[in-house]
């Protein structure tokens, strides 16, 4: 029995689609998958409902309700993990459907992109040619994370390797 709980789309920093990430699972045997996009439902809910209208052809395959929430350590004194570093959170098997959870991963997302846009203004005030508005996301990725910025700067010649920049921002 083959599982995948750690899958991410588009719909995050992943390259596949959930069509081509299902298809992979069919092709694979996989009984049981969870895709854990950072931050948002999207993939998850996507890959649930194609699951669901499948079902009659490819009954073997599970779809498993999955996310990967970053969360940021701003204020507490954790040995483990230093100030303005993130953490991620795997969540699993848990209802798409709830509007409360759903409402506070749209407010993390609105967060991860007014955090995008403020480091590139912060940025532009010493590298004079950014704009937010020229980073441009891969297909099907809906929403902006350190990684489009890493990858902007890397494009511009700010920096010689997206890593780098990640460390560094």
């Amino acid at each position: 029995m083959a599982r995948a709980f750690h899958i991410h789309t588009v719909y995050s920093d992943g390259n596949c689609t959930v069509a081509q990430i299902l298809q992979e699972a069919y092709v694979n045997n996989v009984t049981e998958l969870a895709i854990c996009d950072h931050d948002t439902l999207l993939g998850s809910m996507e890959a649930s409902k194609s699951i669901e209208y499948q079902k009659s052809d490819r009954s073997k395959l599970k779809s498993i309700s999955g996310i990967e929430i970053s969360a940021k350590n701003l204020t507490l004194d954790l040995p483990f993990l230093e100030k303005q570093n993130s953490l991620h959170i795997l969540g699993y098997n848990f209802d798409l459907q709830n509007s409360v959870f759903n409402e506070q991963i749209s407010n993390i997302r609105l967060e991860n992109n007014r955090m995008c846009k403020t480091l590139i203004e912060n940025l532009s005030i010493d590298l004079i040619n950014l704009k937010f508005s020229d980073i441009k996301l891969p297909q099907g990725q809906k929403y902006y994370f350190k990684t489009n910025v890493a990858e902007y700067l890397v494009e511009k010649g700010y920096a010689s390797d997206i890593n780098t920049v990640l460390k560094n921002i």
